[in-house]
């Protein structure tokens, strides 16, 4: 049977060769210059049209998700506890769009999960994870697009209406579809003045949020943790303090020592030596001692720098304080 449909077949399309498609061939070379015309003419009529808007065409098309997810970014530095009660908003209007949407029988919205000092990675041609405590993720789970009659735009932008404005994040982006291959609208400013771009950026983003439909606006720039930088003196070297002492000792004065690790089970249970929270919640606090076991307190300086302070340690003269180059 195989084999005679096999010659069935070949005779059916060496006919077609031989008959229509030769004496097709053989008008469009005789009419070669109207053959021409006409294909010519198809392909304005193509060109028209998608120009024209009756035929559609998106190069990277936004693909319906399962999911919607709100991404937090908060001041680089922020604690865990500062996220956790900004992400609590979020959790609360996510709750809000379950119980409008959500039936007694088939909800919209099946689950929501949220992150705490991390975000999940991104879909698209630039993805990844991140951890860090001024960080938060809300993901609603939404049932299979083939079986609700909204979409998961629709129930980002319901949500994104809901939480407002969050005036102390620095970010806050609701993403809804399944692959995203970037932003579509990204400014690229450069300059040699700081002040002047913040500036720049910040009219930007007025005008920018002006249009109707343009959302999630914000910039890359993202102010950088308080830092203190620490100097000795020559006083404090000729009393055999050295610039590891000091930064190992101010760690320990902060951060505490590790005692002893103890292993329980798959887990090592670290033991930390700390002064008591009362006393070391300033750096006057913290003395610097030398290996001749002598002393030597850091002096109170007498201006806070908004950016970073240096502290010029040993022989209890003020420190000089100085502003960094992004303050």
């Amino acid at each position: 049977p195989l084999e005679r449909l096999r010659r069935l077949f070949g005779r059916g399309l060496e006919f077609f060769v031989r008959v229509p498609y030769a004496a097709t061939l053989n008008l469009a070379v005789k009419w070669r210059y109207l053959t021409t015309a006409i294909f010519i003419g198809v392909l304005v009529i193509s060109f028209g049209m998608v120009r024209g808007g009756a035929v559609k065409f998106l190069f990277f098309p936004k693909v319906e998700s399962d999911f919607v997810r709100a991404r937090l970014s908060m001041p680089q530095g922020s604690s865990i506890d500062l996220t956790q009660a900004v992400a609590k908003r979020l959790e609360e209007t996510a709750l809000e769009i379950q119980r409008e949407l959500n039936g007694d029988d088939d909800p919209v919205v099946r689950h929501i999960f949220t992150v705490i000092g991390g975000q999940t990675a991104r879909s698209g041609p630039i993805s990844g994870s991140a951890s860090a405590s001024h960080l938060a993720e809300v993901s609603l789970q939404l049932k299979p697009s083939e079986e609700r009659t909204i979409t998961s735009t629709e129930i980002s932008r319901m949500w994104r209406k809901a939480v407002g404005t969050i005036g102390n994040a620095d970010s806050l982006t609701f993403a809804s579809s399944l692959f995203g291959s970037g932003n579509p609208i990204q400014v690229r400013l450069t300059g040699d003045r700081f002040d002047t771009l913040t500036q720049a950026a910040e009219r930007l983003k007025e005008k920018l949020a002006e249009y109707p439909g343009v959302t999630d606006i914000e910039d890359s720039f993202r102010e950088g943790k308080m830092e203190l930088k620490l100097k000795l003196k020559p006083a404090a070297r000729s009393l055999g303090i050295t610039l590891a002492d000091l930064a190992r000792q101010m760690r320990q004065g902060y951060h505490g020592e590790e005692a002893l690790s103890i292993q329980r089970g798959r887990d090592d249970v670290k033991v930390m030596v700390r002064y008591p929270e009362s006393e070391r919640r300033s750096l006057a606090d913290l003395w610097a001692t030398s290996k001749r076991c002598v002393s030597v307190p850091p002096p109170e300086p007498k201006s806070p720098s908004p950016k970073w302070q240096r502290w010029n340690l040993a022989g209890g003269l003020p420190p000089s304080t100085a502003k960094s180059a992004s303050g």
